[in-house]
């Protein structure tokens, strides 16, 4: 099953309380927002891990945002600064059972683009070292995908971070993907070459690793400027699913990116509604039949709202 839930919690509830929040709708992963807090009391972390391993959620989290991993090692204080909060924010996710955090690449500000990705390995393997040590092996560290124009972000730079690394994964940010080709995902082969690329490089198992970020995007000369509610959009989440699908890739992490709430319950029942419709388990049924099975039951509409598919559902 597709491991699909928000980006972020609903503000006011505790760690435990967002996690039966998570249970009661039916979301099973989170990517929590360390942007302005991302210290927890060990009861309250314990607790929370209890019920997500009880309700069968893996949490990961996004790194605060002014901890980038193309840090140059010639400001050693701000580096090491750096790589110590991404090292706490991988503790805490490690603490509550989950599996690893997002961070983004930053930007090239003057140096070429082979000493930036020289500098993200480095620092992401500084990282790994410090995991091992403190008994977190199994954590990886994600490179999102950006949408700066030329500079440092696109899918090939992250791919070039992640390359030949056991710790450093790819999450593609399809929004970011969209403003960054400007516009070239308008089907589920887009979607799918994309996939390819990765185990291209990557290999199969780095493909089974990465996770997705998901949300409309507006967007102009191959730069993001906001995300947008998904009805907004001019992307399709039907087509994720049929391109996930056909890589035999039906227990993605999908995270959405999108301002409105509305919109992760959406995706949850547009992924629930296509296991569905599959029968036997994403894999084992050929491509062409899924695609069909999402076009009968009305997926690749963007405009198609949480209320139609409550509806049919009851009916």
């Amino acid at each position: 099953m597709f491991r699909v839930g928000p980006g972020g919690l609903p503000e006011g509830l505790s760690l435990v309380e967002a996690t039966h929040w998570l249970a009661d709708n039916q979301f099973r992963t989170c990517e929590l927002d360390f942007k302005n807090r991302f210290s927890f009391a060990q009861d309250e972390i314990e607790a929370a891990c209890a019920a997500a391993a009880e309700h069968d959620i893996v949490y990961r989290a996004h790194a605060p945002l002014y901890a980038i991993l193309a840090m140059e090692h010639d400001s050693i204080g701000r580096v090491n600064s750096i790589v110590g909060s991404l090292t706490h924010s991988m503790k805490v996710v490690g603490a509550l059972g989950g599996i690893g955090i997002t961070t983004h690449p930053g930007f090239l500000k003057g140096l070429e683009r082979e000493e930036r990705i020289g500098f993200a390995r480095l620092n992401g393997e500084k990282l790994r070292g410090k995991l091992e040590a403190a008994g977190y092996p199994q954590m990886r560290l994600g490179v999102e995908n950006m949408a700066h124009g030329p500079d440092l972000g696109g899918l090939d730079d992250i791919l070039a971070i992640c390359e030949g690394s056991e710790f450093l994964r790819p999450v593609i940010d399809w929004g970011h993907y969209q403003a960054h080709s400007d516009g070239g995902l308008r089907d589920s082969a887009a979607y799918l070459a994309v996939l390819d690329r990765i185990e291209e490089v990557l290999g199969r198992q780095a493909l089974e690793e990465t996770s997705y970020q998901y949300s409309a995007i507006e967007y102009k000369d191959n730069r993001e400027r906001k995300h947008l509610p998904y009805e907004q959009g001019d992307m399709d989440f039907g087509h994720l699913l049929e391109a996930l699908a056909a890589k035999g890739l039906g227990d993605a992490f999908i995270v959405s990116e999108s301002p409105v709430l509305e919109d992760a319950l959406l995706f949850r029942e547009m992924a629930a509604e296509f296991e569905r419709s599959a029968g036997p388990a994403p894999g084992t049924v050929a491509p062409d039949e899924l695609y069909r099975h999402a076009r009968e039951l009305g997926l690749s509409t963007p405009d198609e709202s949480v209320d139609m598919i409550w509806e049919d559902r009851e009916r």
